[in-house]
């Protein structure tokens, strides 16, 4: 009986991962070198969708800063008159109006160039260092609303708002107004 079993681990046949080394499970050189491209290729797209998503973000807030400093201007133009209270001619700050304080109509503001950028109330925003205001005001023309070549009093004013990160225009915004 104990013959028998001696005999029975003698006369086994080894497991089929011992007959022959090279038939072993595993991966071949080639195919781990194929998922390792496959796999690359993938972290690159993700790597590359997630920095575009990024620089969409970053433009998206500096595209949403533009427009709060350029409504600022508006709401600044709009405490102010169309036409020259003092019966000024042409575009630009009249003689005597040489800071924001002085303005008395729209188009004082013409040509006006605020660095560090203003907030409604005439005030310079400190915290937006590198950032500038540019604005140039236009006359319309009343039938076809387009800009006249020389200022005229036609009761329709266009203001436009450029409005700069550094030297980098990031928005253009206008707004008509009405003489009231």
């Amino acid at each position: 009986m104990g013959r028998h079993r001696l005999d029975d681990k003698v006369n086994r046949k080894p497991f089929p991962h011992c007959k022959n080394l090279d038939n072993r499970g595993g991966f071949t050189l080639t195919e781990v070198m194929i998922a390792s491209v496959v796999i690359g290729i993938g972290v690159s797209a993700a790597l590359f969708g997630m920095s575009s998503s990024l620089d969409s973000s970053g433009k998206s807030q500096d595209m949403l800063t533009a427009m709060s400093l350029a409504e600022n201007l508006f709401q600044l133009a709009q405490g102010l008159e169309i036409n020259d209270p003092d019966g000024g001619e042409g575009f630009g700050p009249d003689q005597g109006e040489s800071s924001i304080d002085d303005y008395d109509d729209v188009d004082d503001l013409d040509g006006s160039t605020f660095t560090p950028p203003l907030d409604a109330a005439g005030v310079e925003i400190e915290s937006y260092a590198g950032w500038s205001q540019e604005v140039d005001v236009f006359c319309l023309d009343l039938e076809s609303m387009e800009r006249l070549e020389t200022p005229e009093n036609t009761g329709l004013i266009e203001m436009e708002v450029n409005v700069f990160r550094g030297v980098k225009r990031v928005g253009c915004f206008r707004r008509v107004w009405a003489n009231r």
